[in-house]
């Protein structure tokens, strides 16, 4: 297994684009994880929209590496066919390569066919399934239909604690992710 990117999540408002620019020219495989939400907006963890702008701006000419988290209500719109991230931020779709739905251990309906319908017309996207222990139909009806998806184990639900045990990347994806409780305490 290769280690190709660690995603720090969480960058808001009080974060300066200087300093993510910063660490990513010393450390080239850090992606940043914006954090979305239809009520969370300028909220801690949560960047408002001008900050996004600015977000974007440095993806696009400092190629700050960046991919969605999409949160809450967002989430299950998308998983019936619908794109509020793309229709609230065009320019922010546009340039992140990853989606990733976050689950935070709540069970999820879908409409297999919808939600299929929105990867086919995103085909520029990996999305990423944070697999909790509840949704993993949802990732395994997708990666059954040859969409390249990924999934992150996080088994915290999204609550950042570190885990007893790592569960096994047998799941027949090609990428996979780890996530909950990892930070410079936790890592060798």
């Amino acid at each position: 297994m290769i280690l190709d990117r660690v995603t720090i999540t969480g960058a808001d408002n009080s974060t300066s684009i200087r300093d993510l620019l910063d660490l990513s020219q010393a450390f080239p495989f850090v992606e940043w994880g914006i954090l979305l939400s239809a009520t969370q907006e300028g909220a801690p963890r949560f960047p408002s929209e001008p900050h996004l702008d600015r977000v974007v701006a440095a993806a696009h000419t400092d190629g700050l590496q960046l991919s969605l988290h999409v949160c809450g209500r967002w989430v299950r719109q998308m998983l019936a066919g619908a794109n509020p991230v793309q229709e609230r931020y065009p320019g922010l779709w546009e340039i992140a390569p990853r989606v990733q739905l976050n689950f935070h251990g709540m069970p999820h309906e879908y409409n297999p066919l919808e939600f299929l319908d929105l990867l086919r017309v995103s085909l520029d996207k990996q999305f990423i399934f944070q697999l909790d222990g509840v949704n993993e139909a949802i990732f395994r009806g997708m990666l059954a239909c040859g969409r390249t998806v990924a999934p992150l184990f996080d088994t915290s639900a999204g609550a950042g604690k570190l885990p007893e045990a790592w569960p096994k990347a047998d799941t027949g994806a090609l990428y996979h992710g780890y996530a909950g409780g990892l930070g410079p305490e936790t890592l060798p």
